[in-house]
């Protein structure tokens, strides 16, 4: 079991599993109080129990955490948040390093990712617990045609996608509008093993009743022929779906849009920015 206890306090490892007002189906593996704030895009932050709000501009936004990553061989320990409004889905990923929050990475439709210092506390441990329910906003809108990623073709049974317009990806049985609206280049830097790297396509995906999802699609450099879903999750209501692999060529002109690897918190001694790791390298 992995605790961090922060100036907010610790938590009694068995106390508050069950809330009234949780979030019907949806619990975490995990539970996590974080208090504090970023220094550019993010004001304060504050999650209890995985869920709470983060002040973007003059807005505290619901939010919650849905996803932990295990980064201590390296010191930190990584939360994926969501924080959905009417006109864009804003994702942020806050590092815990011990029990402090020290970085903060935001991206959103029109907002390309980036990082920024932070200071607070966090708290967490590895147990289920029933996610409180924030009041997350009614995510309605797609990426617009100018905020998708260029420069990259997919194609494949159930999955395609050229740059030109909305893809799609069949997940569950079920077809959906793609949207990539975001590219990270992982093939330097973010990864000693494999030393080829990877892009990443963050995406929205979006079945015709108009719910939509978020996941992000890796593409491995050492093989063209696959790519892998990673980190998907829905909206309204709030779901997991299953990470996947996808039977489909793909190719990059990274003149025609391809991203640029972002500068990120790199610890000491280390030759590679700490970031989601696709499906195929993390350890289960």
């Amino acid at each position: 079991m992995l605790i961090a206890c922060g100036s907010n306090g610790g938590q009694d490892p068995d106390a508050g599993d069950v809330l009234d007002d949780g979030i019907e189906g949806f619990s975490n593996p995990f539970t996590v109080d974080i208090e504090g704030s970023g220094s550019i895009r993010a004001g304060e932050i504050v999650l209890e129990r995985g869920a709470g709000h983060i002040n973007l501009g003059t807005s505290a936004v619901p939010s919650i955490a849905y996803e932990m990553t295990d980064w201590s061989t390296w010191g930190y320990t990584l939360f994926h948040v969501l924080s959905p409004q009417a006109d864009t889905l804003n994702v942020e990923y806050l590092y815990c390093e011990g029990d402090e929050l020290t970085w903060v990475w935001h991206e959103s439709y029109a907002l390309a990712m980036d990082f920024e210092s932070s200071s607070g506390s966090c708290s967490y441990a590895d147990r289920e617990t029933a996610v409180p329910d924030p009041g997350l906003a009614a995510l309605s809108a797609r990426p617009s045609a100018s905020q998708l990623v260029e420069g990259f073709v997919l194609d494949g049974i159930q999955l395609s996608y050229d740059s030109t317009g909305p893809g799609t990806i069949s997940l569950d049985g079920r077809d959906h509008d793609l949207y990539p609206f975001e590219v990270v280049d992982c093939t330097v830097d973010c990864t000693t093993e494999p030393a080829d790297g990877w892009w990443e396509l963050h995406s929205i995906m979006a079945t015709s009743s108009g719910r939509l999802c978020f996941g992000i699609l890796y593409l491995m450099v050492a093989d063209t022929t696959t790519v892998q879903l990673g980190y998907p999750v829905c909206l309204d209501p709030l779901e997991r779906i299953d990470e996947i692999f996808i039977d489909a060529d793909w190719s990059v002109d990274p003149t025609g849009g391809g991203g640029s690897a972002p500068d990120g918190p790199i610890p000491p001694g280390l030759d590679h920015v700490l970031r989601p790791l696709p499906p195929s390298l993390r350890i289960l």
